[in-house]
């Protein structure tokens, strides 16, 4: 017996049995894929993976699994490893006497916890929108769940791997705790409490930590007196974190409120919106367009949520609407409204349409006359879902959404309306994925949104919406919808608005981000 227990002693504490290449392989995979999920989602600004993950989760979310994965969260959780990392931490300093195995659990431990808060501090990413989980909060990447619990049960199985002689219980054992780990990280997602590439990077991340804290303390064997250091280390991203997510007053970062004011939509069926503008004929209602296979109609919401009447567009088409605004027309002290048919999914259009009408009064029956912008694209089709419209020039603003960098298109004013145009090239954006544009009133303030983003700009006096766009914006709080295809300014300046199709969801809210 005393000779089993010292062999076992042997061999956990020898952790020799792993190649240094293929820990060396592991080490530079892990950190190159951590690189690459940070500049895929905040480089690229590309959210197309997380987006789709929760739609394909969404239908599995149900009473019967939700207990399930309710467990599984808890085992990544603080107060769950935090427990478990002192009882790991206390058998090798009480029963094994072994002061370097203990010193290990302590570095990957607490290394995991410094370095995750650092990093999301660093990032500042916010949580999904409509969480399942409720009572979450600090920011999103990388999830901490997916780096303590790859760090901790990743150890499990590194000890494993050197411990257990059975080869078919050592297979066992780490497929068990190997999928442990993925499952927390699937549980996350699963509550829409992190995104996918969150997850991806807490686990990379934690990869990362893990092999470098085993190759540390096995080859410098630290004492007591170098934990201190080790620890201190660890907490500078967390330091400089702290640093970078404080904000100086009128940062656009802080301009606006993170958690919006949510306002169901009642009264009506709006399922499928794609565009909104908040009018000014009639104040305290938005007018909301859906696209394609639904009527050529604007729809009112008032800023309660409440759904009013539609207003038929006669003779026009819808063939795929996908953004409105509301601005300076033809003639002088007119609103009038842009309803842009530029959706194209299968990117096989050969021309688009921009329909521009005075903006109509709630008792209007329908609009009759308008004016119908025909244009193409000069390097062929393109699928755009988001247009701007400058109050001053008057020139249009088309912004595409599948190109791998969106691309900004303009109609200069005068467009014509009896032939078709040609749509010139401006710019490139550093991101893809806009399905919706807005402009504040009175110009200063512009703000391009993806499925899962929202990109501020700010214009200054007599500046294009090109020179604004070209100098750069900055990502700013929001909650994801289910399929978040709209927003808009209000015409108070006290914020703006966003409203989702309905997609996989039971209901959607209309949402006001209020000025701080």
């Amino acid at each position: 017996m005393v000779r089993s227990v010292g062999r076992f002693r042997k061999t956990i504490t020898g952790l020799r049995n792993i190649s240094p290449a293929a820990a060396m392989i592991l080490f530079i995979v892990a950190m190159a894929g951590f690189i690459y999920i940070v500049n895929y989602t905040f480089r690229l600004k590309d959210h197309t993976l997380d987006h789709r993950v929760f739609e394909i989760i969404a239908p599995w979310i149900n009473d019967w699994n939700t207990p399930i994965l309710l467990v599984l969260t808890f085992m990544g959780s603080t107060a769950f490893l935090l427990s478990a990392n002192i009882v790991l931490a206390l058998y090798f300093l009480l029963i094994q006497k072994d002061k370097t195995g203990f010193l290990r659990v302590m570095i990957i431990s607490l290394g995991t916890v410094f370095i995750n808060m650092g990093l999301k501090n660093y990032f500042g990413r916010i949580r999904p929108h409509d969480p399942v989980l409720e009572g979450v909060g600090g920011f999103s990447f990388p999830s901490g769940h997916a780096m303590s619990a790859l760090a901790f049960y990743g150890l499990l199985i590194y000890l494993v791997w050197n411990s257990v002689k059975q080869k078919t219980m050592k297979r066992l054992l780490i497929f068990l705790l190997g999928l442990t780990i993925l499952l927390i990280g699937f549980s996350r997602i699963y509550f829409r409490v992190h995104y996918a590439s969150d997850v991806i990077a807490g686990f990379a991340a934690a990869i990362v930590w893990l092999l470098f804290s085993l190759w540390l303390t096995e080859k410098r064997k630290p004492s007591a007196k170098s934990l201190l250091p080790l620890l201190l280390a660890a907490m500078i991203p967390a330091a400089g974190g702290c640093q970078k997510a404080s904000n100086e007053e009128g940062d656009p970062v802080t301009r606006y409120a993170t958690t919006p004011q949510l306002f169901p939509l009642r009264d009506g069926n709006i399922e499928e919106s794609s565009g909104i503008a908040d009018s000014k004929a009639n104040p305290g209602y938005l007018w909301v367009v859906e696209d394609s296979g639904n009527p050529p109609e604007i729809r009112t919401v008032q800023h309660d949520g409440s759904v009013g009447k539609s207003i038929p567009l006669t003779g026009a088409v819808n063939r795929d609407w996908e953004d409105m605004a509301l601005a300076n027309g033809p003639e002088n002290n007119k609103q009038y409204l842009y309803i842009a048919d530029i959706g194209d999914n299968n990117q096989n259009h050969t021309d688009y349409a921009i329909y521009r009408f005075e903006e109509p009064l709630l008792s209007s029956g329908s609009v009759d006359r308008f004016d119908k912008i025909t244009f193409t694209y000069p390097d062929g089709s393109h699928d755009a879902e988001a247009i701007l419209v400058d109050g001053n020039s008057k020139d249009i603003y088309i912004i595409t959404k599948r190109d791998a960098k969106s691309r900004v298109y303009r109609l200069a004013y005068p467009q014509q309306t009896g032939a078709s145009a040609e749509a010139s090239f401006d710019l490139a954006l550093e991101y893809n994925g806009v399905v919706s544009a807005a402009q504040s009133a009175d110009g200063s303030e512009i703000i391009l949104k993806t499925y899962t983003s929202l990109f501020y700009y700010t214009r200054k006096a007599g500046e294009s919406i090109t020179d604004a766009l070209k100098r750069g914006g900055k990502s700013i709080a929001y909650q994801l919808e289910p399929q978040g295809e709209a927003v808009a300014f209000a015409n108070k300046n006290n914020g703006f608005f966003t409203l989702s199709e309905k997609g996989p969801a039971a209901s959607v809210s209309l949402c006001f981000y209020k000025r701080n």
